[in-house]
């Protein structure tokens, strides 16, 4: 029995309780529980820490007595788990063909002999033998697999979980290679220490090429620390007046990315610059960005000569931007560079041209109907020119899969 400091003592009739332990009466109870089970954790148990020294014969024999039959238990839960472990080993097993396990045995074998340890087919081997007896938890992959591992996943993401989920091969997870690959925080914005890095790598002076494009992506896709690092961030004076002008509306999520590449002219070099979040950027903001980054280049080394985009309008608003250095010009197709005497150009992205002179054709007159071509004041639709290239496919030889434009060789 177990009484409050403050308890009355005397109550009016047998069995109550006076108002103080009934107020604290799940605390009493676990106070006995807690007592009681202190009491139960004697000397004698096999669990104890009491030193050996300090307990009686008895104790001591009463201890050993204890200590045994946990052990018999013990053996016992290992004979029925290693019987357990037997039978899911017999219901799963696979058998193969005796050429393959033969097949299998001699490049063990074979591997084991050579005495070859560093070579990758000899790590896979032994890390896909330890990944069958190691739970993926505790697995510790060797550096050379992760590497390869790696560049798998670089290769194919869909063909890297095919093979992991076949259960054909153990690869590291994902979150494992993703430890090794963001090895740099990733922010918006350009990454000074990369660039510091790839200028000790290349020789100064080299000349580049300044590429932008915008992608699409999904909404609100990148999380870190319980944030959401996908909000638009593409120049802080534009964001800090559009959050002035919508102080009262939530803050918009990025639906595109607008990526700038630095690519080499005379080296092999590929490089990806800076990458901003946005949902559609404006010719003033792709302004500020382009020079941004033709400053970067400029101070690590790089010469920028031209500066590749697709046909976008805001690509074209923010050439106009530039006609004030070269005024003589008709159309705006270089700037003076800022930070250097001399000027660059403005290149559309050849492939992008194709593809809008192949759907312009295609949509004139035909499918979507967006437009009509005129050519010489004359109109020119798409079944005109499906029929020109299918005269071509019959008469002229032309190895083409199917009389299309998008077929064209």
């Amino acid at each position: 029995m177990i009484r409050h400091n403050d308890c009355a003592l005397l109550v009016e009739k047998t069995g109550a309780r006076c108002a103080q332990c009934m107020k604290f009466r799940s605390s009493l109870r676990a106070t006995v529980a807690a007592q009681a089970k202190q009491s139960s954790q004697s000397k004698t148990s096999p669990s104890s820490r009491a030193p050996l020294a300090h307990l009686t014969h008895r104790e001591l024999v009463e201890r050993c007595k204890l200590s045994k039959k946990r052990e018999y238990s013990l053996v016992a839960k290992n004979k029925q788990l290693a019987s357990k472990i037997e039978k899911l080993l017999e219901s799963s097993i696979v058998e193969v063909s005796s050429e393959v396990s033969k097949a299998c045995e001699d490049a063990i074998a074979k591997q084991q002999k050579s005495g070859d340890t560093e070579s990758l087919s000899s790590i896979f081997i032994a890390q896909q033998l330890k990944a069958q007896f190691v739970h993926k938890n505790g697995m510790r992959w060797h550096p050379l697999m992760i590497r390869w591992a790696l560049g798998l996943k670089i290769k194919s993401t869909a063909a890297y979980r095919y093979i992991a989920r076949s259960g054909a091969v153990v690869l590291p997870s994902e979150s494992t290679l993703a430890d090794y690959a963001h090895y740099r925080p990733i922010n918006s914005g350009i990454d000074v220490d990369a660039l510091l890095e790839l200028c000790h790598k290349h020789q100064a002076g080299l000349d580049v090429a300044l590429i932008a494009d915008e992608i699409k992506i999904k909404d609100g896709i990148a999380y870190k620390n319980g944030q959401i690092s996908g909000y638009i961030a593409l120049d802080d004076l534009d964001q800090a007046l559009e959050e002035l002008l919508n102080s009262n509306q939530a803050t918009a999520v990025a639906t595109h990315a607008l990526a700038y590449m630095m690519q080499g002219i005379t080296q092999h070099i590929n490089y990806p610059l800076a990458i901003y979040g946005t949902k559609s950027a404006t010719s003033s903001q792709m302004y500020n960005t382009f020079w941004e980054r033709v400053e970067a280049c400029e101070l690590a080394g790089f010469k920028v000569r031209p500066f590749i985009c697709d046909g976008a309008s805001a690509n074209g608003k923010m050439f106009k931007l530039h006609a004030s250095d070269y005024p003589a010009d008709e159309i705006v197709h270089r700037c003076m560079n800022k930070f250097a005497d001399r000027p660059i150009y403005f290149v559309s992205d050849v492939p992008h041209l194709i593809k809008t002179t192949r759907n312009c054709v295609e949509n004139s007159g035909s499918h979507l109907k967006s437009r009509y071509l005129m050519v010489s004041s004359s109109f020119h639709n798409y079944n005109f020119v499906h029929r020109m290239i299918s005269w071509w496919y019959k008469n002229c030889n032309i190895h083409i899969r199917k009389p299309e434009p998008s077929y064209l060789p």
